[in-house]
């Protein structure tokens, strides 16, 4: 996966808490690319029991996405439930049809669409 964005988290963690997550997810190195920094963190406003985590990813290969999953579970993370969750999938050319046929047959995928990149002669 290219990229990956939409996943919030929360955790009833107190909220003198807050630094301890912010440190443990500050360096992961598929959160620090593209301009973008890891560690975004912070109490809700709305209810202040709650803190509130979320972060882009990108290069989530399944190191990355190992290391997520026990990252979740080593700070008692909580899926938030919304529902707008985005993956980037690099697919070879010539199989992008293909790879959107495999994932819109999957029950827990909404939708799945084709990013047309095109490229463009500067020199026509």
């Amino acid at each position: 996966m290219s990229e990956v964005d939409g996943y919030f988290y929360n955790t009833k963690l107190p909220n003198d808490s807050l630094n301890f997550l912010i440190n443990n997810i500050k360096d992961k190195p598929y959160l620090n690319k593209n301009g973008f920094h890891g560690g975004s963190a912070f109490i809700s406003e709305v209810n202040p029991h709650i803190i509130f985590v979320t972060d882009l990813m990108f290069d989530m290969d399944s190191t990355a996405q190992t290391d997520w999953i026990q990252t979740i579970s080593r700070l008692k993370l909580i899926d938030y439930g919304n529902d707008t969750k985005n993956l980037l999938l690099k697919v070879p050319i010539g199989k992008e049809i293909y790879w959107q046929n495999i994932l819109a047959r999957q029950e827990y995928i909404k939708w799945t669409e084709l990013n047309y990149i095109v490229k463009i002669d500067p020199n026509p």
